[in-house]
């Protein structure tokens, strides 16, 4: 579609552009919006395409490759490993939050004459919540890795989502 294409090396240059400037957004700067998230991670894939078809990358054609490709499924975990870093960053700033909510108690019971000492006694550090936040990342950081195992892995093959939401049955062989 896009091999029609005359001035390759400008349009790579543009293409490269976009995508760093695309991949500098983030999350947050979506305002954490789900529907925001898929739209973006789409049009990102669709300039990366772009950019392969112009890079002379080469696309599956045969009708062989193309039934062996899920593409809705290709999709949904492209979707879901971009939207992942939305997630990690949300319990980051959870985690974080539960660090300043108990930094701020502490300090408002000082300045009732409370000894620093006594403070942490009555508002004992969070750590049981900072170590949930923690193995939440931990798991997400997992995911994310499966997830892009699969993107890169020849034919998408689906033994590497063992573990995530798209684990996919072994096949029966008669």
């Amino acid at each position: 579609m896009y091999s029609s294409i005359v001035n390759k090396t400008a349009s790579r240059q543009q293409l490269e552009a976009a995508i760093s400037g695309l991949r500098g957004l983030t999350a947050q700067a979506l305002g954490y919006d789900r529907s925001a998230i898929e739209h973006f991670a789409q049009s990102l894939c669709w300039a990366e395409s772009i950019l392969d078809e112009v890079n002379g990358v080469a696309q599956p054609d045969t009708s062989a490759e193309m039934a062996m490709m899920d593409r809705g499924l290709v999709g949904a975990v492209a979707l879901r490993a971009f939207s992942i870093g939305a997630d990690i960053e949300r319990e980051q700033q959870l985690g974080q939050s539960f660090i300043n909510a108990h930094a701020e108690k502490v300090t408002e019971l000082r300045r009732q004459g409370y000894t620093g000492d006594e403070a942490l006694l009555m508002a004992p550090f969070p750590q049981i919540n900072i170590d949930a936040f923690a193995a939440n990342i931990a798991d997400l950081a997992a995911e994310r890795e499966k997830l892009e195992a699969f993107l890169a892995s020849p034919g998408f093959d689906t033994r590497v989502l063992s573990g995530t939401q798209f684990e996919q049955p072994e096949p029966v062989s008669h």
